[in-house]
């Protein structure tokens, strides 16, 4: 049964992970008021974040997590359970929940799903939808106004819901897409870029391929995409953009293409996956950064999940949920723990690059030496184009490896200078090189932990 084996999965692993590469990462355990078995966090901004217990339990932090607040002691779940969370502020959050226990119980005659939210910061709550059957499986808002809810189908369609009125209300859309094979959706499953790209993950669980559903058109139309690869479930799916994406069942897949087509990713450790424990990630929005959890691991892919880094290991519990928020070049994230801890890093981005020009017109192509030299982590570097040109400015590793794209634009003449953030590559020796029209130039930097 789905459910029974999301349930083993979370019963038997903690919620806690991801960051990044970088040196200097501050690692803190930070103590909530109650137990519960917790199953999402969210990431609002660098100082507030929300967290969801099993059994309705809402927690949540406005100073970066020094101490966190009981907020769910007036959620109106009876004797059901709760298991998606989403927030866009201090103040507003959203919750998704039915009136049973599927562990526990087989669905009653009467099973309700419901989605409920708070305007006061979880002193009250107010339900906002609900419908007789299915499953709320994860609740995303995309802006402060509009919102679209995933549950499992329900009359033979899958249940997507949407809201534009900062989710006061909400009803099913009237294109959603048909269920095939009896699949059903998956908890936290559910993607979005933007108002126009959904992507979500179902469970087949019969040994047929599982599969990607995704729109381009805000719902109006739906592709189901198989992954072969995945015999029974996409238990997690995150895009960073319109084209470049992750998601998990035993291993992990990467699409490049917005979702068509999935290529399985090789070189993980695929034990932890076959032993039964839950797998989420995370992104930024628009970056190419990816984050992915496994027993006790953090994995990071800084290359769109072509290639990943194991980044962190703890010794206490084993991993399940990730959330990060970025502002400016600092980036905060929360990982709950069955327990009553949760685990929170912050850090600067590792792999960040910020240009500035001073509005001057050289007279000669240049590219400066950077500063410092050797650096930890960043360094800045300026270059000179008198013309208007294509630039394309990359970092190479000794072996002449392509490491990163700096600029890769038209521009127009100037002097401008980048910072280039590197806290995600190991000290060595490397090479940034300058092409503008036919000009060519190339110098050692060095980065020294």
């Amino acid at each position: 049964m789905k459910r029974s084996q999301v349930l083993f999965v979370l019963l038997f692993t903690v919620l806690f992970t991801y960051t990044t590469i970088a040196q200097n990462i501050a690692w803190t355990m930070q103590q909530l008021p109650e137990s519960d078995l917790m199953i999402q966090v969210k990431a609002v901004d660098l100082s507030v974040a929300w967290a969801l217990g099993y059994h309705g339990k809402v927690f949540r932090t406005t100073d970066g997590g020094t101490t966190w607040a009981s907020v769910g002691i007036s959620l109106p779940i009876g004797e059901g359970i709760t298991d998606c969370i989403d927030a866009i502020s201090a103040s507003t959050a959203f919750v998704g929940g039915i009136n049973y226990d599927p562990y526990i119980t087989p669905p009653p005659p009467n099973d309700t799903t419901f989605i409920w939210r708070t305007t006061d910061g979880g002193v009250t709550w107010q339900q906002v939808f609900e419908q007789l059957h299915g499953f709320i499986d994860a609740v995303n808002m995309i802006s402060a106004t509009e919102g679209i809810a995933l549950g499992d189908p329900v009359g033979g369609k899958f249940t997507i819901v949407r809201t534009t009125d900062s989710g006061t209300t909400w009803s099913r859309i009237t294109t959603e897409p048909l269920q095939i094979n009896n699949e059903l959706g998956l908890w936290r499953c559910l993607s979005t870029y933007g108002s126009k790209f959904i992507w979500f993950g179902t469970w087949i669980g019969n040994n047929s391929s599982a599969a990607v559903y995704r729109s381009t058109d805000a719902g109006i139309t739906w592709n189901r995409d198989s992954i072969p690869s995945f015999p029974y479930s996409v238990y997690s799916i995150w895009f960073s953009d319109s084209l470049n994406g992750v998601c998990s069942d035993t291993s992990l897949a990467r699409s490049t293409d917005g979702g068509v087509t999935w290529t399985r990713i090789s070189g993980l450790p695929g034990g932890h996956w076959l032993s039964g424990y839950y797998l989420n990630g995370a992104s930024v929005a628009g970056g190419k950064d990816f984050w992915a959890v496994i027993d006790k691991t953090v994995y990071q892919s800084t290359d769109f999940g072509a290639s990943w880094n194991s980044i962190y290991t703890t010794t206490d519990d084993s991993l399940t949920f990730a959330s990060i928020a970025t502002v400016g070049d600092s980036t905060a994230g929360w990982f709950t723990s069955v327990g009553s801890h949760i685990f929170a890093c912050r850090f600067q981005n590792p792999s960040d690059v910020h240009e500035s020009t001073n509005g001057e017109i050289p007279t000669e192509f240049k590219l400066s030496q950077n500063y410092p030299n050797p650096f930890n982590p960043s360094t800045t570097f300026g270059y000179s184009i008198p013309t208007r040109s294509k630039v394309v400015m990359k970092v190479y590793d000794i072996l002449g490896n392509e490491i990163e794209t700096l600029v890769n634009e038209e521009k127009p003449a100037g002097i401008y200078k980048i910072t280039w953030y590197a806290a995600n590559l190991p000290s060595g020796v490397y090479f940034y090189q300058l092409r503008a029209g036919s000009f060519i130039e190339t110098k050692k930097i060095v980065l020294m932990k």
